[in-house]
């Protein structure tokens, strides 16, 4: 994750595109807690447009995510979440 950190520090980009179709495991609490305190404050600083997720087919693993978006911090991003990449990116292009 701080790879992603700085990442974004780096490339400043207006929207990101998540894919978590393979993600293996669910966000623990303490880590949905350590992105928003941490990774979140980020994407607000670079006041990032848009944020497209891709959800896992995994309902655990989906809820765990949507969970994480309505942190504190993660409700003040614009995001919306995706069954496949191309629903995404046409969300993201949009004007």
């Amino acid at each position: 994750m701080l790879f992603y950190a700085e990442a974004l520090k780096q490339n400043k980009p207006q929207f990101v595109l998540i894919d978590e179709r393979k993600l293996l495991y669910s966000w623990i609490p303490e880590n949905q807690e350590w992105i928003d305190l941490v990774i979140t404050p980020i994407s607000l600083e670079l006041e990032l447009k848009k944020h497209a997720i891709i959800q896992n087919e995994d309902i655990f693993l989906a809820v765990a995510v949507e969970q994480l978006m309505n942190e504190t911090n993660a409700k003040n991003l614009t995001t919306r979440f995706f069954e496949d990449f191309e629903e995404a990116e046409k969300w993201l292009l949009k004007k």
